[in-house]
């Protein structure tokens, strides 16, 4: 979850919900 906030944090100037939902997605895959 901290690797989520972390990325978030990282891309908030994308501003892209789709950029922030894919990253999240790819994120949470790789944790799990």
């Amino acid at each position: 979850k901290q690797l989520v906030s972390v990325a978030a944090a990282l891309i908030p100037f994308l501003e892209n919900d789709d950029a922030n939902r894919a990253l999240m997605g790819s994120n949470m895959q790789r944790q799990a």
